[in-house]
């Protein structure tokens, strides 16, 4: 986020349609970088990166804008419990 270090997941990859692919991490298996990703994702001021790499060299980033994500991510460490 913004120009924090990237934090790095394994993650399951499936298609959900002909135009959207889902990505889950278990936070269980990555404690301290899911609430590590979620106070900066929380934080962020000016865009958050997103980046898949699978094992075949096929690789894909986004930059995605931060509008509305201190809220949520608040609503969402509130509901899960995370201390913020």
């Amino acid at each position: 986020m913004d120009d924090e270090a990237p934090i790095r997941f394994s993650a399951n990859l499936m298609r959900r349609n002909e135009h959207y692919y889902h990505a889950s991490v278990l936070g269980k298996d990555y404690p301290e970088e899911t609430v590590t990703a979620l106070k900066q994702i929380q934080a962020a001021k000016s865009k958050i990166l997103i980046g898949i790499m699978l094992g075949n060299d096929n690789n894909y980033s986004e930059a995605i804008g931060v509008s509305g994500s201190t809220a949520t991510t608040t609503a969402f460490m509130k509901a899960c419990g995370i201390k913020q």
